[in-house]
């Protein structure tokens, strides 16, 4: 039988037809048969599944699964069970777990290891750098992001992968092989590229130098003319932590223009950029829209705030109980030490983001004085009403990062930008989705009619069927342009 093995999710009441509640939707494992369209539940029970895989003999489904009020990075377990040939699954077995605290594994299980401060499979014996599966089918071994990349592993000159290398190992009878390597992989001087290496084995993979990588088709033929481009710098910078000394990470650009210096005794305005997720990272690869901002005289600062993947176990666990803190802490540091360092313009300090990125970049326009403009990109407003009306993936996320409701009300509401819109003093635009399921257009909404009340400047581009990212296609350059022009008119 030839079987589509997927995650299904039920959003609608079977009899009724009404949507289901995040705590309501149902997830399972399920077979479609592609000639009948006929479909068979393998797996179910669990809140979330990711990530399924049939043996190559067709006979073993392996697949993680975990449940509220994890994410995927705090607790999750592989499973597999048996193939029957009517295409059905026999009873699951565990196999492994991957847990914030590891505890002994037996031989014949899988233990993702965070003791060393990154994830390791114990079994393979050798480090697996990975990311957090935030967005379902992306546990990426091998490495994400500017520290922790196979492209700094091995030296092949690509620093940020879209998606996790897919590694394949051919061995042939007589003990010999190939390891062939596929990624979608960039650089800080060219954009994303379909990439392969095949070597005879893992040694001569660790040798391999640039032009032994085949592009097999890459993104953009367009390349940003020499004198344009400019090439970030990994910054560690002195920040503040639980009141002691510490520091953060970020891409620091500087502006690149070959046609245009400033004056002397003129310094450049900086747009800090706050990733979403919020457990997630700076891409270090090319970014036209960064090249955009630094080609016209701005510095940017990609900042990865405590709570940012690719430093380790002991740095991404900053954030649990502290977001709104240590995120509005580590962006605003990442202004000063620029100011700091005589790069960028004291007076003209600007801040970006989207979705969790838009929450912090609304929070520091809210608790700190540091920043002069903010643009939020479907930004959180309102923490406890993002808690009662998000889509089920991180429908709990909020416990780990702030405490789980009721208990932690006040929490909620001490951190939540709308609750302080009084202690705004900076202009700020707003632009949502009116489709956004992850964070509902009423956020931008609210939040900018508060601010319009107090007789700030602030502008709300509301833009019709875009979902969460906006994404659609239809309005990116209407979005770029007026958050070009807003932006230039606050500084």
């Amino acid at each position: 039988r030839r079987l589509l093995v997927a995650v299904s999710e039920v959003h609608r009441d079977q009899t009724s037809g009404a949507e289901l509640g995040p705590d309501q939707v149902v997830n399972r494992l399920v077979a479609v048969d592609v000639a009948t369209g006929a479909v068979t539940q393998l797996a179910g029970g669990a809140d979330f599944y990711m990530s399924p895989r049939v043996s190559p003999c067709g006979t073993w489904l392996a697949w993680v699964q975990w449940n509220h009020p994890n994410m995927p990075w705090d607790h999750t377990s592989l499973m597999v069970a048996p193939l029957r040939p009517d295409g059905t699954a026999g009873e699951p077995r565990l196999r492994g777990r991957m847990r914030r605290r590891p505890t002994r594994q037996t031989r014949r299980e899988l233990d993702y290891d965070q003791r060393a401060g990154i994830w390791e499979l114990g079994v393979l014996g050798k480090r697996c750098l990975a990311r957090p599966g935030l967005i379902a089918g992306k546990y990426d071994y091998l490495g994400h992001g500017n520290h922790a990349t196979l492209g700094k592993l091995v030296g092949i000159g690509l620093t940020s992968f879209a998606s996790g290398p897919a590694v394949r190992v051919a061995t042939d009878a007589g003990g010999g092989g190939r390891v062939t390597v596929g990624a979608i992989a960039s650089a800080a001087d060219r954009q994303s590229a379909v990439v392969s290496l095949t070597v005879g084995s893992a040694g001569a993979l660790a040798k391999s130098r640039p032009g032994d990588w085949k592009s097999l088709k890459a993104s953009s033929s367009s390349k940003i003319p020499d004198g344009y481009l400019s090439v970030p710098e990994a910054v560690a910078y002195p920040t503040q932590f639980d009141g002691q000394p510490a520091t953060a990470h970020m891409l620091y650009y500087p502006p690149v223009n070959k046609d245009f210096a400033y004056p002397a005794g003129t310094l450049p305005p900086l747009l800090v950029k706050s990733h979403g997720g919020p457990t997630s990272a700076a891409a270090s690869g090319l970014s036209p829209l960064i090249q955009y901002w630094t080609s016209r005289g701005f510095a940017v600062a990609d900042v990865d705030y405590g709570g940012s993947t690719g430093y380790g176990t002991a740095y991404r666990n900053r954030l649990q109980g502290r977001w709104g803190l240590v995120d509005v802490q580590d962006c605003a540091a990442a202004a000063e030490w620029a100011v700091s360092a005589g790069r960028v313009d004291k007076a003209r300090l600007t801040i970006s983001g989207g979705s969790a990125g838009g929450f912090t970049t609304l929070a520091c326009l809210a608790f700190r004085k540091t920043f002069s403009a903010g643009v939020s990109l479907y930004g959180v407003a309102d923490l406890k009403l993002l808690a009662e009306h998000t889509h089920k993936f991180e429908s709990r996320y909020l416990d780990g990062l702030l405490g789980p409701l009721p208990a932690a009300e006040a929490v909620y509401a001490a951190r939540s930008p709308l609750a302080h819109a009084g202690d705004f003093s900076a202009p700020v635009a707003f632009f949502q989705g009116d489709q956004d399921k992850v964070v509902p257009p009423e956020q931008a909404v609210v939040m900018h009619k508060a601010l319009k009340d107090r007789g700030l400047p602030t502008a709300l581009v509301m833009l019709a069927g875009e979902q969460h990212g906006l994404e659609g296609g239809g309005h990116k350059g209407a979005q770029h342009v007026a958050g070009i022009a807003t932006r230039m008119h606050f500084v």
